[in-house]
């Protein structure tokens, strides 16, 4: 009898410590900050967040023979940290742009992908 409560006991632990995973959480609190504001710990979260949903570093191929580079955690942390305040792209539009990745790496023709990858900033 012990035995199957102890196993009872692991499996019911081990479904309560898996099931609140369901990915990377957005750090909040910071949607409609410019980049170039952003704290370094800010910035930190934000790559964290933007590199586990697109799966990088990476190389993807699109369909019309271009390709995308999608950041390392130090890339993207180096590329925001060197932003100046002439981008006024917010932190919003970078994670939302991410998200527009997510489900199609090519595709930047979304407004936050067209306020991140702006002359003034990217």
């Amino acid at each position: 009898m012990r035995k199957i409560f102890v196993g009872i006991a692991l499996s019911l632990a081990a479904a309560a410590c898996g099931s609140s995973s369901s990915g990377p959480s957005r750090p909040g609190g910071i949607d409609d900050v410019i980049i170039a504001e952003l704290t370094d710990g800010e910035i930190q979260d934000v790559c964290n967040y933007t590199v586990d949903i697109e799966d990088g570093p990476a190389d993807v191929l699109c369909s019309d023979g271009t390709s995308v580079h999608v950041f390392s955690f130090s890339e993207c942390v180096d590329a925001l940290s060197g932003l100046t305040t002439t981008c006024d792209a917010t932190a919003g539009d970078y994670m939302d742009c991410s998200e527009d990745h997510e489900v199609n790496e090519c595709d930047d023709t979304s407004i936050a992908c067209e306020n991140t990858f702006n002359t003034d900033c990217l």
